[in-house]
């Protein structure tokens, strides 16, 4: 009788158990561009995994050649992509203490490589700065669906006027989520 309650209650308890960790593992890759007068934009670039990559080539490939061809990618936008609007697209910045609220990306591509999708866009910014400051960028999923890490190589570039000092940083930081631990991208400017 006992293991028939554990029995129930393990059932009872499994799909909360496996919607809590993360089902989808991301890549990424932060550029951003500064001049003396602004932040003008971010740029990331997400590679999913086989998994996942997998998923979205059977949905979108419509022509069935086993990749994402330019006809294809206004599809994969609007399928699995537009939706995550409502989650800032997973992208979570900081400037000088105050938080900027993502309100649309730009210029989205995807494309199929080494049997892995990649997602590229900009979120416009052109937030005026001046002196000195910081900028935080981290990208994480805050359901813990997805699980985000930094390229080992090469997870960030800034393209800058060449007066300005920039100092960046990449650590771990907790934010209180189940399952994952997100990296944030610390970047201290100073334009004289």
């Amino acid at each position: 009788m006992k293991i028939k309650y554990s029995l129930l209650l393990f059932l009872t308890l499994l799909p909360l158990s496996l919607s809590a960790h993360p089902h989808v593992f991301i890549d990424a890759r932060v550029n951003i561009a500064i001049d003396t007068m602004s932040l003008q934009y971010i740029e990331i670039e997400w590679e999913f995994d086989r998994m996942f990559s997998s998923t979205i080539i059977s949905q979108f490939d419509k022509n069935r050649n086993g990749t994402i061809d330019s006809a294809e990618i206004p599809l994969v936008k609007k399928g699995a992509f537009d939706n995550l609007r409502e989650y800032g697209y997973m992208c979570h910045v900081m400037i000088n203490g105050k938080k900027f609220r993502i309100r649309k990306v730009e210029s989205f591509s995807a494309e199929y490589r080494n049997k892995k999708i990649s997602y590229m866009f900009r979120i416009p910014v052109n937030c005026s700065i001046s002196g000195s400051g910081t900028v935080t960028i981290a990208i994480y999923d805050s359901t813990s669906f997805c699980d985000f890490q930094l390229f080992k190589t090469g997870p960030l570039s800034i393209k800058k006027d060449e007066k300005i000092l920039i100092q960046s940083q990449i650590k771990r930081v907790s934010y209180k989520l189940d399952y994952v631990t997100p990296q944030e991208i610390r970047i201290k400017y100073q334009i004289p």
